[in-house]
């Protein structure tokens, strides 16, 4: 039986990753993470201005380079393409919380013959 070895970092919500970080862990170069922030898909803390390029990367950025990466690599799409699918993911993820909020309150809602009787004052017409 051959072990498996993992690494593993602990890291605290503060901690900021450096380029070199992001494309160690991931395997891509300077200049496709250089591709990923023209295209606004990683974005480093403190804007795009700062560093000449070498930024530092919140621990939500270092998440969505792996996505980023991936897509890339598994279905060979460009880094607009990259930008354009993660913002579909991740409004597809706002709409599902918004279903599972809709869904709570329509849970904690009183049942049709629970109701109180409601004050509706019939329109006149002239």
């Amino acid at each position: 039986m051959k072990a498996e070895r993992i690494d593993a970092v602990w890291l605290e919500e503060h901690y900021l990753l450096t380029m070199d970080d992001l494309g160690d862990r991931w395997g891509m170069d300077t200049d496709q993470l250089h591709e990923l922030i023209a295209h606004g898909v990683l974005e480093p803390v403190g804007g795009r201005g700062g560093s000449g390029g070498r930024g530092r990367f919140s621990l939500e950025t270092a998440a969505v380079a792996q996505v980023a990466c991936r897509l890339q690599h598994d279905l060979e799409l460009d880094a607009h393409a990259v930008g354009v699918v993660l913002g579909l993911l991740q409004r597809v993820r706002s709409l599902e919380d918004e279903l599972i909020r809709l869904r709570a309150s329509l849970a904690a809602e009183p049942a049709d013959g629970d109701a109180p009787e409601a004050d509706v004052t019939p329109l006149k017409r002239t």
